[in-house]
């Protein structure tokens, strides 16, 4: 049975846990980094990182991966998802493997991941001045 779907990434609680809160044309003012996304029975993956011309970002956008289980070993993030390496990705504009982009004005980003050997990912943006309106969403094929 292949599995599919599409989904907006989610900002995080204090706890580590999805917040609910869409990152949608969500107003970011500081460096902050995502929920974690599980891709535990995921093949790969498409992320696409979008910010309108509104605001004015400058930063760097990477995606983080983690093999760490959580406390109850569920397919649920919490604080026992704690240690995150850099994740080298396709980039679908250079053609190039990259660990982060950089972001300044108005840009669309797209990484796609085809050998999803880790468990969760999250999306980090890391501000170097401005604020950021951003949406990102997942795209992603595996089996259920």
């Amino acid at each position: 049975m292949r599995l599919q779907g599409s989904t907006f990434l989610q900002t995080v609680t204090s706890d580590g846990k999805q917040s609910g809160t869409k990152l949608d044309a969500s107003v970011q003012t500081a460096s902050f980094n995502s929920a974690p996304f599980h891709v535990g029975r995921v093949l790969g993956y498409v992320v696409v990182v979008s910010c309108p011309s509104t605001g004015t970002p400058d930063g760097t956008v990477k995606l983080q991966g983690s093999i760490d289980l959580p406390n109850g070993d569920s397919d649920h993030p919490d604080v026992g998802v704690a240690t995150w390496f850099d994740l080298t990705l396709y980039d679908e504009a250079t053609g190039a493997a990259v660990v982060s982009q950089a972001v300044s004005g108005a840009s669309t980003i797209s990484f796609t991941e085809t050998d999803c050997f880790y468990k969760w990912f999250r999306l980090v943006w890391t501000e170097t001045s401005g604020s950021i309106t951003i949406t990102a969403k997942c795209q992603f094929k595996g089996i259920g």
